[in-house]
């Protein structure tokens, strides 16, 4: 990695989640891949999704086989949550090394913070947004958003974790669940 930022690398024995919930606690980011070759060792999609619905430290969701982790467009996705503003705020050093981010307002129905809140605020820490609504043809959040990434090619998506019980998430599949799936560009979440 290139990136001119101080990193440790903890070698730890024993269930993996419960590790990395044991050391992250003086962590600004946890990096963790969505999966590995053999997923009967690990299942990384299980352990970052524990790891989102823990709040306060922020998971950048790395797909297989992705190849650099680029920060020149970033799509924020933004619900007006709670957990969209923790990661926007924790993505914010990354919003402003990014070329361009926009930030993707789904209306889902749900009323939260609008989203020139979030173009006014990171315009504070120097990112010039640009807000762009899309509309669900499909009504199933995931799907559009995977659609709107297919058609806006960025580096990188920020997205809160979208805050259903872990018995909702089962049943309706998530949004979370989903992104960490078949995203195929690295995702940041936070909840």
């Amino acid at each position: 990695m290139r990136a001119k930022v101080r990193w440790d690398w903890i070698d730890a024995t024993g269930d993996a989640a419960a590790a990395l919930r044991h050391h992250i606690g003086c962590s600004d980011l946890v990096v963790v891949s969505r999966r590995l070759d053999s997923p009967s060792l690990l299942d990384m999609r299980r352990i970052a999704g524990e790891l989102i619905v823990r709040p306060g430290k922020p998971i950048l969701a790395v797909p297989q086989g992705c190849p650099r982790l680029a920060l020149d467009r970033v799509l924020l996705v933004w619900d007006g949550s709670p957990g969209v503003v923790a990661a926007m705020q924790a993505a914010t050093p990354i919003l402003a090394q990014a070329t361009a981010t926009t930030i993707l307002t789904v209306a889902d129905g749900r009323a939260g913070l609008p989203a020139e809140d979030a173009a006014t605020y990171s315009s504070r820490h120097g990112v010039a947004a640009r807000i762009e609504p899309w509309q669900s043809s499909q009504g199933c959040t995931a799907q559009t958003l995977l659609t709107a990434i297919a058609a806006r090619a960025p580096d990188r998506v920020v997205m809160g974790g979208f805050g259903h019980s872990r018995l909702e998430e089962a049943l309706l599949g998530g949004v979370t669940r989903t992104m960490l799936d078949e995203s195929p560009v690295p995702v940041l979440f936070a909840y």
